[in-house]
């Protein structure tokens, strides 16, 4: 077999003409054994026209740049998604690390009365701003002075401003101190795409245990005149208001927010697409500090108090009384409940809902708050909303 010199094709011994290149190879003999002397006589016309399937004239021809640039590209790309899907394929539900990691972004809320006295604990957590906690209006409603958050890692901070609040869709909007900032952003979700059955995990702290965990599933909507609910299994009791509901990715869908007394697993959430909402509507203008905010609801709603009075004959009466009063004295005068005498210290009550104490009997009346006896006199006794006061008719000094 003989090899045509301009192309390297190989030509059967009767051809006179290249079929491959069409150059004429009448005249020429190039057999195996002389390929090479010939190969390298015509070796510029050979690297010309080699074939592809030849490896010195494949490798001879240069990739562009931009070509190698843009294949890199799109292999890191690949590669970030291709990694990012596989670190997040875990459910979240399952994910011991990622919910203790969520966990720090959830806070403990002391709320003390205007005395300094712890009178209601919640629970928030940080979203939209590094110095921002979601929780429920009705945590910080109740007669609160100031607001203290601690965090998983044991920090304290003072959240000092109310941002914006929603009594009727129970949601409030804190800014915390600087110091809050060390808490990571939760990503936000949608609980619109819930569907029922899915799994959901609560972070709160219920009856003060902080940032306790449950899980359950998505139950439902529940729908009301102010907003929608979610209906949820996961276990929340007081103290959970205003903890983080998640979804199986991880994203906050709701504000965990109440539970049905009748009933087995009946919880509620506020969907966050409502705090989305406030905190994208709300303005600088509209702040306030906490204690503003508390001088405002003695305003506006006042103080809601109970007051049980013990008649000589040992029948009681319970008054419930609703009033923006600041002390015992006048909350109880402005229902006409008590009488008596001015003195240095102030009101001596003699008579209380009709009845008076008898001094030649060695009676008189001993006021309790919250069971326990006061000290003080109806003057000096400061009032706050949930209190349980009573008045009994005492034979003895």
């Amino acid at each position: 077999m003989k090899f045509c010199p301009y192309c390297g094709g190989g030509l059967k011994e009767d051809m006179l003409f290249c079929p491959k290149c069409g150059k004429p190879v009448e005249d020429i003999s190039i057999y195996p054994n002389n390929l090479s002397n010939s190969m390298t006589e015509n070796s510029s016309v050979f690297e010309e026209n080699a074939p592809a399937t030849d490896s010195k004239a494949k490798w001879s021809k240069k990739v562009p740049i931009k070509n190698i640039l843009l294949l890199s590209v799109i292999l890191v790309f690949v590669c970030f998604f291709l990694g990012r899907f596989l670190f997040t394929s875990k459910h979240f539900s399952d994910d011991s690390s990622r919910i203790a990691q969520a966990s720090d972004s959830v806070v403990m809320l002391y709320c003390y009365n205007k005395d300094g006295s712890l009178s209601a604990t919640g629970s928030g957590f940080a979203a939209f701003s590094d110095d921002i906690i979601v929780t429920n209006y009705h945590v910080i409603a109740s007669d609160v002075y100031s607001i203290t958050a601690k965090n998983e890692r044991g920090d304290s901070f003072e959240c000092p401003t109310v941002i914006a609040f929603d009594e009727k869709k129970d949601i409030a909007l804190l800014k915390g101190s600087s110091s809050s900032s060390g808490l990571s952003l939760l990503p936000i979700g949608h609980s619109a795409t819930l569907q029922k059955g899915d799994k959901v995990v609560a972070i709160g702290s219920p009856l003060g245990l902080m940032n306790s965990v449950s899980s359950g599933v998505f139950s439902g909507f529940v729908y009301d005149e102010d907003c929608s609910m979610l209906q949820f299994t996961a276990a929340i009791s007081h103290g959970s208001s205003g903890g983080a509901l998640f979804n199986d990715r991880g994203e906050v869908v709701g504000i965990t927010s109440a539970s049905y007394t009748e009933g087995q697993s009946l919880n509620l959430a506020i969907p966050i697409e409502e705090a989305v909402r406030m905190w994208e509507s709300h303005e600088e203008k509209d702040e306030m500090s906490v204690i503003a905010f508390y001088e405002k609801q003695r305003e506006t709603s006042g103080i809601r108090l109970t007051f049980d009075v013990v008649h000589g004959d040992g029948s009681m009466k319970t008054f419930p009384i609703q009033t923006t009063a600041h002390n015992l004295r006048k909350a109880l005068e402005e229902t006409g409940l008590i009488d008596g005498e001015e003195n240095e210290y102030g009101l001596f009550v003699e008579t209380v809902d009709g009845e008076t104490a008898e001094g030649q009997l060695t009676q008189w009346w001993c006021f309790y708050k919250n069971g326990e006896m006061l000290m003080t006199g109806v003057d000096e006794t400061p009032i706050a909303n949930g209190e349980h006061y009573a008045a009994v008719l005492t034979v003895g000094w």
